[in-house]
Protein backbone atom coordinates (compact mmCIF):
# COMPACT_ATOMS: atom_id res chain seq x y z
CA UNK A 1 0.00 0.00 0.00
CA UNK A 2 1.17 3.45 -0.87
CA UNK A 3 2.03 6.50 1.78
CA UNK A 4 -1.46 7.88 0.43
CA UNK A 5 -3.85 5.52 -0.75
CA UNK A 6 -4.63 6.32 -4.15
CA UNK A 7 -9.04 7.37 -3.66
CA UNK A 8 -10.86 9.90 -5.74
CA UNK A 9 -8.32 13.05 -5.93
CA UNK A 10 -9.34 13.20 -9.67
CA UNK A 11 -11.05 16.30 -11.33
CA UNK A 12 -14.24 15.34 -9.16
CA UNK A 13 -12.95 15.56 -5.97
CA UNK A 14 -13.73 18.97 -5.00
CA UNK A 15 -17.16 18.57 -6.02
CA UNK A 16 -17.56 15.70 -3.50
CA UNK A 17 -16.01 17.32 -1.15
CA UNK A 18 -18.77 20.26 -1.05
CA UNK A 19 -21.45 18.24 -2.29
CA UNK A 20 -20.72 16.06 1.33
CA UNK A 21 -21.09 19.45 3.36
CA UNK A 22 -23.93 20.87 1.34
CA UNK A 23 -25.80 17.66 1.80
CA UNK A 24 -24.89 17.98 5.44
CA UNK A 25 -25.94 21.99 5.64
CA UNK A 26 -29.44 20.95 4.01
CA UNK A 27 -29.95 18.62 7.15
CA UNK A 28 -29.03 20.87 9.50
CA UNK A 29 -30.69 24.10 8.22
CA UNK A 30 -33.81 22.16 9.03
CA UNK A 31 -33.41 22.85 12.96
CA UNK A 32 -32.24 26.48 12.71
CA UNK A 33 -34.93 28.77 13.92
CA UNK A 34 -32.83 31.73 12.35
CA UNK A 35 -29.84 32.89 10.11
CA UNK A 36 -28.65 35.50 11.99
CA UNK A 37 -25.51 34.74 13.15
CA UNK A 38 -24.26 33.80 9.54
CA UNK A 39 -25.08 37.95 8.47
CA UNK A 40 -21.48 38.74 9.47
CA UNK A 41 -19.43 35.73 7.77
CA UNK A 42 -18.16 37.96 5.60
CA UNK A 43 -14.07 37.69 4.25
CA UNK A 44 -13.85 41.50 4.01
CA UNK A 45 -14.96 42.08 7.62
CA UNK A 46 -12.04 39.37 8.67
CA UNK A 47 -15.54 37.02 9.65
CA UNK A 48 -15.44 38.77 12.96
CA UNK A 49 -18.53 38.50 15.61
CA UNK A 50 -19.04 34.68 14.13
CA UNK A 51 -19.96 32.11 16.14
CA UNK A 52 -17.68 29.37 14.57
CA UNK A 53 -19.16 26.45 17.39
CA UNK A 54 -22.23 26.52 15.15
CA UNK A 55 -22.20 23.73 12.76
CA UNK A 56 -24.77 25.73 10.40
CA UNK A 57 -21.90 28.44 10.62
CA UNK A 58 -18.86 25.93 9.82
CA UNK A 59 -20.71 24.47 7.04
CA UNK A 60 -21.36 27.41 5.70
CA UNK A 61 -18.32 28.59 6.30
CA UNK A 62 -16.80 25.54 4.40
CA UNK A 63 -18.94 25.77 0.87
CA UNK A 64 -17.92 29.44 0.82
CA UNK A 65 -14.23 29.45 1.17
CA UNK A 66 -13.07 26.28 1.58
CA UNK A 67 -12.67 25.55 -2.53
CA UNK A 68 -10.49 28.89 -2.61
CA UNK A 69 -8.52 27.90 0.34
CA UNK A 70 -7.60 24.28 -0.88
CA UNK A 71 -6.36 25.78 -4.42
CA UNK A 72 -4.50 28.18 -2.26
CA UNK A 73 -2.94 25.44 -0.11
CA UNK A 74 -2.22 23.51 -2.58
CA UNK A 75 -0.01 25.84 -4.80
CA UNK A 76 1.45 26.38 -1.48
CA UNK A 77 2.08 22.86 -0.72
CA UNK A 78 3.44 22.52 -3.77
CA UNK A 79 5.91 24.99 -3.38
CA UNK A 80 7.00 23.13 0.17
CA UNK A 81 7.31 19.67 -1.62
CA UNK A 82 9.67 21.43 -4.34
CA UNK A 83 12.22 22.42 -2.22
CA UNK A 84 11.86 20.52 0.75
CA UNK A 85 14.50 18.07 1.04
CA UNK A 86 14.18 14.92 3.41
CA UNK A 87 11.84 12.03 3.40
CA UNK A 88 10.09 12.46 6.02
CA UNK A 89 8.01 15.44 7.10
CA UNK A 90 6.23 16.53 10.40
CA UNK A 91 3.43 19.51 9.44
CA UNK A 92 2.03 21.23 12.75
CA UNK A 93 -1.09 23.19 11.29
CA UNK A 94 -1.86 25.98 13.71
CA UNK A 95 -5.75 27.00 13.38
CA UNK A 96 -6.47 24.49 11.10
CA UNK A 97 -10.27 24.31 11.03
CA UNK A 98 -11.40 21.15 9.34
CA UNK A 99 -7.76 20.36 8.19
CA UNK A 100 -8.20 22.03 4.92
CA UNK A 101 -4.76 22.32 4.16
CA UNK A 102 -4.40 18.52 4.63
CA UNK A 103 -7.27 17.87 2.36
CA UNK A 104 -5.47 20.36 -0.55
CA UNK A 105 -1.74 18.42 0.53
CA UNK A 106 -3.48 15.23 -0.08
CA UNK A 107 -4.61 16.58 -3.86
CA UNK A 108 -0.51 16.36 -4.20
CA UNK A 109 -0.68 12.71 -3.64
CA UNK A 110 1.84 11.46 -6.43
CA UNK A 111 4.69 13.90 -5.42
CA UNK A 112 3.74 12.50 -1.79
CA UNK A 113 3.60 8.56 -2.14
CA UNK A 114 7.42 9.76 -4.04
CA UNK A 115 9.07 11.72 -1.54
CA UNK A 116 8.02 10.94 2.04
CA UNK A 117 8.90 7.07 1.90
CA UNK A 118 9.63 7.65 6.02
CA UNK A 119 6.43 8.59 6.79
CA UNK A 120 4.17 11.87 6.39
CA UNK A 121 2.69 13.07 10.00
CA UNK A 122 0.27 16.09 9.63
CA UNK A 123 -1.32 17.72 13.52
CA UNK A 124 -3.89 20.31 13.38
CA UNK A 125 -4.53 22.22 16.43
CA UNK A 126 -7.90 24.55 16.39
CA UNK A 127 -9.35 25.99 19.66
CA UNK A 128 -12.85 25.61 17.86
CA UNK A 129 -14.63 22.30 17.92
CA UNK A 130 -15.46 21.16 14.23
CA UNK A 131 -18.57 18.77 13.35
CA UNK A 132 -16.62 15.37 12.67
CA UNK A 133 -19.68 15.64 9.27
CA UNK A 134 -17.57 18.02 7.77
CA UNK A 135 -13.99 16.49 7.73
CA UNK A 136 -12.39 14.30 5.37
CA UNK A 137 -14.58 11.82 3.92
CA UNK A 138 -11.93 10.31 0.92
CA UNK A 139 -9.17 9.98 2.36
CA UNK A 140 -7.51 7.00 4.03
CA UNK A 141 -3.32 6.63 4.90
CA UNK A 142 -1.04 4.00 5.32
CA UNK A 143 1.05 3.23 8.46
CA UNK A 144 3.57 5.71 7.40
CA UNK A 145 1.47 8.50 7.39
CA UNK A 146 -0.07 10.07 10.84
CA UNK A 147 -3.56 12.37 11.13
CA UNK A 148 -4.04 14.25 14.46
CA UNK A 149 -6.82 17.05 14.73
CA UNK A 150 -6.65 18.18 17.98
CA UNK A 151 -9.06 20.92 19.79
CA UNK A 152 -6.39 22.98 21.09
CA UNK A 153 -5.25 26.74 21.31
CA UNK A 154 -1.45 27.29 20.32
CA UNK A 155 -0.65 27.70 23.98
CA UNK A 156 -2.40 25.06 25.65
CA UNK A 157 -0.53 23.01 22.86
CA UNK A 158 2.58 24.30 23.23
CA UNK A 159 2.64 23.66 26.99
CA UNK A 160 2.25 19.70 26.30
CA UNK A 161 5.36 18.12 27.86
CA UNK A 162 4.52 15.00 25.28
CA UNK A 163 5.24 16.24 22.16
CA UNK A 164 9.14 15.00 21.46
CA UNK A 165 9.17 14.80 17.61
CA UNK A 166 11.16 17.44 15.39
CA UNK A 167 8.22 19.54 13.96
CA UNK A 168 9.28 20.47 10.17
CA UNK A 169 6.76 22.67 9.19
CA UNK A 170 4.78 25.40 10.38
CA UNK A 171 0.88 26.22 8.92
CA UNK A 172 -0.77 29.39 9.30
CA UNK A 173 -3.70 28.54 7.25
CA UNK A 174 -5.49 31.90 7.47
CA UNK A 175 -5.34 32.32 10.95
CA UNK A 176 -2.29 34.17 12.06
CA UNK A 177 -4.52 37.32 12.35
CA UNK A 178 -6.94 35.67 15.24
CA UNK A 179 -3.70 34.48 17.08
CA UNK A 180 -2.16 36.91 19.52
CA UNK A 181 1.75 37.87 19.51
CA UNK A 182 2.21 36.92 22.64
CA UNK A 183 0.53 33.34 21.95
CA UNK A 184 2.37 33.24 19.45
CA UNK A 185 5.50 33.67 21.14
CA UNK A 186 4.87 30.08 23.00
CA UNK A 187 6.12 28.40 20.13
CA UNK A 188 9.93 28.20 21.31
CA UNK A 189 8.43 25.37 23.58
CA UNK A 190 7.86 23.25 20.60
CA UNK A 191 10.36 20.74 19.13
CA UNK A 192 11.89 22.76 16.15
CA UNK A 193 13.89 21.23 13.79
CA UNK A 194 16.89 23.26 12.85
CA UNK A 195 15.97 24.10 8.99
CA UNK A 196 12.21 24.95 9.39
CA UNK A 197 9.76 25.75 7.04
CA UNK A 198 6.92 28.27 8.03
CA UNK A 199 3.83 28.84 6.02
CA UNK A 200 1.58 31.60 6.01
CA UNK A 201 -1.70 32.24 4.38
CA UNK A 202 -2.59 35.68 4.71
CA UNK A 203 -6.02 36.80 5.40
CA UNK A 204 -5.97 40.64 6.85
CA UNK A 205 -3.29 42.25 4.61
CA UNK A 206 -0.78 44.79 6.25
CA UNK A 207 -2.10 43.80 9.44
CA UNK A 208 -0.52 39.91 8.77
CA UNK A 209 2.29 40.86 6.89
CA UNK A 210 3.33 43.02 10.06
CA UNK A 211 2.49 39.91 12.37
CA UNK A 212 4.57 38.07 10.14
CA UNK A 213 7.69 40.39 9.91
CA UNK A 214 7.31 40.48 14.06
CA UNK A 215 7.50 36.69 14.28
CA UNK A 216 10.27 35.85 12.11
CA UNK A 217 12.74 39.05 12.47
CA UNK A 218 11.76 39.60 16.23
CA UNK A 219 10.80 36.02 17.43
CA UNK A 220 12.58 33.33 15.04
CA UNK A 221 15.97 35.30 14.31
CA UNK A 222 16.40 37.54 17.92
CA UNK A 223 15.21 35.04 20.18
CA UNK A 224 15.87 31.98 18.78
CA UNK A 225 18.56 31.89 16.87
CA UNK A 226 17.74 31.47 13.38
CA UNK A 227 19.08 33.22 10.15
CA UNK A 228 16.37 33.25 7.05
CA UNK A 229 17.07 31.52 3.84
CA UNK A 230 14.13 32.23 1.93
CA UNK A 231 11.41 34.80 1.83
CA UNK A 232 8.94 33.62 -0.62
CA UNK A 233 5.63 35.80 -1.36
CA UNK A 234 2.69 34.71 -3.79
CA UNK A 235 0.04 36.98 -4.55
CA UNK A 236 -0.37 37.63 -8.22
CA UNK A 237 -2.96 36.00 -9.42
CA UNK A 238 -6.40 36.90 -11.56
CA UNK A 239 -8.87 35.53 -12.74
CA UNK A 240 -11.14 32.67 -11.81
CA UNK A 241 -9.50 29.69 -10.11
CA UNK A 242 -10.88 27.64 -12.49
CA UNK A 243 -8.61 29.13 -15.22
CA UNK A 244 -5.56 27.97 -13.27
CA UNK A 245 -6.62 24.31 -12.30
CA UNK A 246 -9.40 22.50 -14.50
CA UNK A 247 -9.94 20.09 -11.82
CA UNK A 248 -11.37 22.53 -9.67
CA UNK A 249 -14.95 22.09 -10.56
CA UNK A 250 -17.51 24.34 -8.18
CA UNK A 251 -20.40 22.71 -8.19
CA UNK A 252 -23.65 25.03 -9.39
CA UNK A 253 -26.10 23.84 -7.67
CA UNK A 254 -24.43 24.69 -4.25
CA UNK A 255 -23.86 27.96 -5.69
CA UNK A 256 -27.35 28.96 -6.76
CA UNK A 257 -28.13 27.69 -3.15
CA UNK A 258 -25.48 30.28 -1.57
CA UNK A 259 -26.68 33.33 -3.61
CA UNK A 260 -30.30 32.89 -3.30
CA UNK A 261 -32.07 29.61 -1.71
CA UNK A 262 -29.79 30.22 1.28
CA UNK A 263 -31.81 33.66 2.34
CA UNK A 264 -35.40 31.53 1.71
CA UNK A 265 -34.35 29.03 4.36
CA UNK A 266 -34.71 31.45 7.33
CA UNK A 267 -38.15 30.72 9.37
CA UNK A 268 -37.99 34.00 11.41
CA UNK A 269 -37.35 36.26 8.71
CA UNK A 270 -40.50 38.34 8.87
CA UNK A 271 -39.27 39.62 12.66
CA UNK A 272 -36.01 41.38 11.42
CA UNK A 273 -35.93 44.64 11.59
CA UNK A 274 -34.40 45.35 8.19
CA UNK A 275 -34.92 42.31 6.08
CA UNK A 276 -33.68 43.93 3.00
CA UNK A 277 -30.41 44.32 4.63
CA UNK A 278 -30.95 41.11 5.85
CA UNK A 279 -31.86 39.66 2.64
CA UNK A 280 -28.55 40.89 1.06
CA UNK A 281 -26.05 39.94 3.81
CA UNK A 282 -27.77 36.15 3.62
CA UNK A 283 -25.96 36.37 0.06
CA UNK A 284 -23.46 33.81 0.44
CA UNK A 285 -21.64 33.72 -2.97
CA UNK A 286 -18.68 31.45 -2.81
CA UNK A 287 -15.08 32.55 -2.95
CA UNK A 288 -14.35 31.58 -6.77
CA UNK A 289 -11.73 34.31 -7.78
CA UNK A 290 -8.15 33.68 -7.60
CA UNK A 291 -7.05 36.76 -6.47
CA UNK A 292 -7.61 36.62 -2.73
CA UNK A 293 -4.51 33.84 -2.95
CA UNK A 294 -2.01 35.46 -0.58
CA UNK A 295 0.36 33.62 1.31
CA UNK A 296 4.38 33.51 2.42
CA UNK A 297 6.87 30.27 2.58
CA UNK A 298 9.89 31.64 4.75
CA UNK A 299 12.94 28.99 5.39
CA UNK A 300 14.60 29.21 8.46
CA UNK A 301 17.63 27.53 9.57
CA UNK A 302 19.87 27.64 12.84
Amino acid sequence: MSLLMQQHFSQTYIEKYLNNIYNYVLDTIEDEENLCNLLNLDYTNNNQNVDYSNILTQGIYLLRYAYAYIFEYKLMYTELLDMYEKNNINILSIGCGTCIDFDALLLLKDKLNKRFTKGLTYTGIDPVCWNDNLKHKYFTTDKKSKLNCIQSNLEDYCNNKDITKLIDVLVFPKSISEISTEELYNIHSLPLSNKLYILISARNGSKDDAKLKSLIYNYFQERLGYTVLENIPKSDLEGGIRKHDNSFVYPNSIKNFLEKELQECCKDNENCDDKIECTQKLDKSPMLSSVYVCYDIVVLEK
